[in-house]
């Protein structure tokens, strides 16, 4: 059931991936700001801002999760063949257990998945995984 989801989600990220393509939008995660007390990303138009202070990650005024209960930053790989052509992005993630994570965003550029995590790492504290 899980490797079905996981699949069928794959795909909707290729789709969505290629539609903002044709478009001429990218996917983008990109630092806004980042000071002592929070730091500010823009991740496929939605703002995550990552409070030092209080320990939260949120996107608007929606709690996303205690810094606390992350146990690390994950950028994740996908790599699918869509139409004839490979498809490559790489998606960030703050794990809070085996089954359990939130999502900040996806990118096709591996060098802003790379920065973003390494800021991410760096404002929870936490240490940043690869795979």
């Amino acid at each position: 059931m899980i490797d079905k989801l996981s699949s069928l989600w794959d795909s909707v990220q290729a789709f969505l991936s290629q539609a903002a393509e044709a478009a001429g939008l990218s996917d983008l995660i990109e630092v806004i700001e980042q000071n002592d007390v929070q730091l500010v990303l823009k991740a496929n138009g939605r703002e995550i801002v990552v409070n030092k202070r209080y320990g939260t990650v949120k996107s608007g005024s929606r709690l996303l999760v205690r810094t606390a209960a992350i146990t690390s930053v994950d950028i994740k790989y996908r790599r699918r063949l869509v139409n004839g052509k490979w498809r490559e992005w790489w998606i960030v993630l703050l794990r809070k257990s085996w089954y359990s994570w939130v999502r900040i965003g996806s990118t096709t550029i591996k060098l802003d998945a790379a920065i973003a995590a390494a800021n991410l790492g760096t404002a929870t504290g936490k240490k940043v995984r690869s795979y």
